[in-house]
């Protein structure tokens, strides 16, 4: 490597170097993960009810807002799933999160893979939410136990934001906690929720915990997903469509391997959260957010499967850099970029070619952005899944080309 080279382009050569050994599909997932929490009801668990599904832009149903199911309800949750083409992960009565302290729990866990594992539909089972660090060496025995019987199929745990106290996180920090689990429970996917838009104003932590979770996945070589806001509740407002793309582009801009909704239905209204407003009605009805969503989905679903062919690099962020986020070094294709805040998440092909996925920050306004680079790079067009030219210029020697991106939107480059 020349030492002529200037220390931020070395820097960036370095990590594409680096990472030239774990090139391909990380974590074996081919697909880009859209799924939700909270289900159709079982009432409601109908033929009709999982196209609707299957067409607002999903590819894995979830568990029920019911709970648990009983054997034969999941049977025919995975039989609808697979007449629509869904896979589904399932929750089963007897799979609890502490099975592994119970008599005999290896022969219960054998009744519920041979009920479920050889359904076409199955993607994984559900095993708890929100574990404290406590319940981890529990969890390790089931997820150890179902990887050596099933391994074609995950065991599915989703942990706490950080903004979870440490009462209920077991450690004494968010990434002490995420850690323990990796270490300990050995996942095939790491999966948390983190709702960001308040009543009052944002949560000013939702790049400091994707972070975390990044370069967790990145160590131990697994995917991960966000489970994202939806459903109105608490002290959590309704979101605009801008809102929702913001949350799934970014985490797309991360590597993140999928995006899950928190919730699909609506849940039964409560003194305490006042659920309202998901994709579903309580009562069935759609809302406006169905729309909002199947465009979103369909949008990130076309760009989340290609990036999930590459190799993510890192995030960045210009303008005003979001606490856990990283500002642009030297040495990337992109030079500088004007007319609003950015997230700028490279990737990379088995060839090196490298790829940036440009987010804008704004999740209210479109912005109409100026990006100067070193060289004219391709536009990606999600709807034709196609490749096409810039509008490039020079001026005073620098290249840049003009683009307008839709509050919280993104597009993907390649150079």
């Amino acid at each position: 490597m020349s030492s002529s080279l200037p220390s931020g382009l070395m820097g960036f050569l370095l990590i594409l170097i680096l990472l030239v050994p774990l090139m391909g599909n990380a974590g074996g997932v081919d697909e880009f993960i859209i799924t939700y929490w909270c289900g159709p009801p079982l009432k409601e668990t109908t033929l009709e009810r999982y196209k609707e599904i299957k067409d607002a832009g999903f590819n894995i149903g979830f568990v029920s807002i019911d709970g648990a199911f009983k054997k034969e309800d999941n049977l025919r949750l995975l039989d609808i799933a697979k007449e629509v083409g869904l896979k589904c992960i399932i929750a089963d009565q007897r799979l609890t999160w502490d099975i592994a302290s119970k008599p005999n729990w290896e022969k219960i866990v054998d009744e519920v893979i041979k009920d479920f594992s050889s359904h076409p539909a199955l993607y994984g089972y559900y095993i708890t939410d929100e574990p404290n660090a406590s319940h981890f060496p529990l969890l390790a025995k089931v997820v150890s136990y179902i990887k050596e019987k099933d391994p074609k199929h995950i065991a599915f745990i989703n942990l706490f934001p950080n903004y979870a106290t440490p009462e209920q996180l077991g450690t004494p920090t968010y990434k002490d906690h995420v850690d323990l689990f990796v270490r300990t429970v050995k996942p095939q996917l790491l999966s948390y929720d983190y709702y960001t838009f308040l009543q009052g104003g944002d949560r000013d932590t939702f790049f400091e915990n994707l972070r975390v979770i990044k370069e967790a996945s990145e160590r131990a070589r697994i995917p991960f997903i966000v489970i994202i806001q939806m459903v109105t509740h608490g002290p959590y407002r309704d979101l605009t469509k801008g809102e929702i793309a913001w949350q799934a582009y970014n985490c797309l801009a991360y590597g993140a391997k999928g995006i899950s909704y928190f919730t699909y239905w609506t849940p039964p209204d409560d003194p305490v959260w006042h659920y309202r407003n998901g994709i579903i009605s309580w009562d069935g009805k759609r809302t406006a957010h169905y729309e909002e969503v199947k465009e979103v989905n369909n949008e990130v679903k076309v760009l989340g499967d290609f990036l999930n062919k590459l190799r993510s690099i890192d995030a960045y962020h210009m303008g005003k850099v979001p606490k856990g986020g990283k500002p642009l070094p030297e040495g990337t294709p992109i030079k500088g970029i004007e007319g609003g805040d950015a997230t700028l998440g490279f990737f990379k092909d088995k060839n090196r070619t490298i790829y940036c996925l440009v987010v804008n920050m704004d999740y209210r306004n479109s912005r109409d952005f100026r990006i100067y680079t070193e060289r004219k790079p391709k536009l990606f067009n999600p709807k034709m899944r196609k490749w096409g030219d810039v509008s490039f210029k020079k001026e005073k020697g620098a290249g840049y080309f003009q683009l307008t991106l839709p509050p919280g939107g993104g597009v993907l480059l390649r150079f």
